[in-house]
């Protein structure tokens, strides 16, 4: 009888009576009522008893377990207490770090930035923990320890760490804001607690992303290292154009901070008050930048340089835009207006200045007389090359095309010679003039007394040297400068350049078709169709359109030489090619 009672038990001779009641109703205590009867022998009277009373606790249990289930009153007591334990251990977190960062004293910004990137990596990991809903153990095991001395029953224990964590993140969270100077109470509230943990409040992830931004000098590092075909002049105007942003702005600043009006006031107050030859000039190449914006002896960049400026920045920030760095192009048409045509920013000379020129240059006339002093010009009024263009020539840079003698004005990463832009990438017939003045012998002579038989390394004006800054043009651009200003005239418009827009103008004012102008010159044509469909001129095209050059003076009458005889060029151009043949 006693064997079929579930409470009965017999240990060691005696009976107890044992009743397991659900931890669910314990709150965490005692789990098991065991009672000992003090007897080994029991009386029908006593089993009766105990059946009963086994029963009785049957039935309590379950209607216990049956409130519980309906209404969850005890998980509800258990809940609030474990929030309020976790409310408890807020408020005294809050309080020991306000009386830690008083002892702590005066903080310096790299101890503040290196404290908020750590509070924010915590804040980070502990979003994920409630985002993923996996409680880590060490957070489990300190709400334990909080809840220590409450009945926390098992199905409980997972809230509980996660109750912990949401304060864990509050605390965190809060300590980030006392760091960025943007809270400094410690008071708490459930309303501040909601705040902070609503929503609304930015996570960290959020603000680390944020916070990740792109520097100027990273972005103009990786944009001059795009492999883009570009001639080494405008490479060089742009990296200029670039490092003159970076000085100004600084190469760590947000990329997403130059906003328009920042690149407004660039404009106007940075590009607009640049003194002209800045990293040139004997009295201004050593000075800072703010040192150049306060100058006011020498004369300010044009209005063209500042748009060219402007352009070459736009490129760039174009690309950051195509990158996804920057939403919009923060210079984009912000150029300025020229008070006065582009063609009128530079005058021609007259026709009389460019008889003083020539006959001024004549070695008989010249203290100082070098060739290139003489045929550079020439060159630039009867080819219509740029300056560098000419200055950068060697022997081996003379061909022949459709059986024309040419000049070939391209890019060599040997000698350093360079253009301006892929357009300026060209051949140019040599002008008959130029043949019968006698260049081709002064080329034969060049051969002659270089004391090397590779026509690619005899340069045509050993005296213009080359630097990185000027291309070759560096002691010709000194010398023409002073005997213009000396010799010819004062006026500012009138300079070496003048010598291609005299040519320039010259064969526009006889009709000649503006792409033939503008294939000869180096120019870029902005017509569709014969920039896409339409083939490089030939030879015999362009010296067509260039015997139609009329200064209005015979050159031999000005400088009372004598013209060559085709026989005497014809010897002469034999010389160079084969001499260039062997070189090839």
């Amino acid at each position: 009888m006693a064997a079929e009672i579930p409470n009965l038990v017999k240990r060691n001779g005696i009976y107890y009576f044992r009743c397991r009641i659900p931890s669910i109703l314990t709150n965490g205590r005692a789990r098991e009522v065991k009672i000992s009867l003090k007897t080994g022998n029991l009386t029908s009277r006593l089993l009766d008893v105990i059946v009963k009373v086994s029963d009785y606790s049957r039935r309590v249990i379950a209607e216990s377990l049956k409130t519980h289930n309906q209404g969850g009153a005890n998980d509800m007591n258990i809940v609030t207490e474990i929030r309020n334990r976790i409310t408890q251990y807020i408020e005294t977190s809050l309080i020991d770090q306000d009386i830690y960062t008083c002892e702590y004293g005066a903080t310096c910004n790299a101890s503040k930035a290196e404290g908020r990137k750590m509070m924010l990596n915590v804040c980070n990991s502990v979003e994920n923990a409630l985002k993923d809903n996996t409680i880590p153990q060490w957070a489990t095991a300190t709400a334990d320890d909080l809840l220590k001395d409450v009945a926390v029953p098992d199905n409980l224990r997972n809230f509980a760490g996660r109750e912990f964590l949401k304060g864990f993140l509050y605390c965190a969270r809060v300590q980030r804001e006392h760091l960025d100077g943007a809270r400094y109470t410690t008071e708490y509230s459930p309303e501040d607690f909601n705040r902070v943990l609503g929503a609304g409040f930015p996570s960290a992830q959020k603000i680390i992303d944020d916070e990740k931004f792109d520097t100027l000098g990273d972005l103009v590092k990786s944009y001059i290292a795009v492999p883009v075909k570009r001639c080494q002049k405008l490479h060089d105007d742009i990296i200029n154009s670039l490092n003159l942003l970076c000085e100004w702005f600084g190469s760590e600043t947000d990329i997403r901070k130059l906003s328009r009006r920042e690149m407004r006031n660039f404009r106007d107050n940075v590009l607009r008050k640049l003194p002209a030859n800045r990293k040139k000039s004997p009295g201004l190449r050593d000075k800072t930048l703010a040192e150049h914006l306060e100058d006011t002896k020498h004369d300010k960049i044009s209005i063209t340089t500042v748009n060219h400026h402007l352009a070459r920045l736009s490129g760039f920030f174009s690309w950051c835009v195509d990158g996804e760095y920057i939403t919009a192009n923060p210079v984009a048409n912000m150029g300025l207006e020229s008070d006065s045509k582009v063609s009128e920013e530079r005058e021609t000379y007259s026709k009389e200045e460019l008889e003083k020129i020539i006959t001024s240059l004549l070695q008989k006339n010249l203290c100082a007389w070098s060739p290139y002093k003489l045929w550079i010009p020439l060159i630039m009024l009867y080819c219509g090359c740029r300056q560098n263009e000419a200055c950068q020539l060697f022997v081996s840079d003379i061909v022949e095309q459709d059986g024309v003698l040419c000049f070939s004005f391209a890019e060599n990463e040997e000698t350093g010679a360079r253009v301006k832009n892929i357009s300026s990438i060209r051949t140019t017939p040599i002008h008959p003039v130029l043949l019968q003045m006698g260049f081709l012998s002064y080329v034969e002579q060049r051969i002659k007394s270089a004391g090397v038989s590779d026509t690619r390394k005899i340069q045509l004006w050993p005296e213009c040297k080359y630097d990185k800054m000027n291309g070759y043009a560096g002691a010709f651009r000194r010398f023409f400068e002073r005997f213009n200003r000396k010799y010819i005239t004062t006026n500012p418009k009138r300079t070496c350049y003048s010598l291609r827009h005299n040519f320039i103008d010259n064969l526009k004012q006889s009709e000649v078709s503006e792409n033939v102008v503008s294939e000869i010159a180096g120019h870029s044509n902005g017509k569709i169709t014969y920039r896409r469909y339409g083939k490089a001129l030939k030879a015999t095209v362009k010296l067509d359109a260039m015997k139609k050059l009329d200064f209005g003076f015979d050159i031999f009458d000005v400088t009372g030489l004598s013209p060559k005889t085709e026989a005497e060029i014809l010897a002469a151009a034999a010389v160079i090619q084969q001499n260039n043949s062997a070189s090839a």
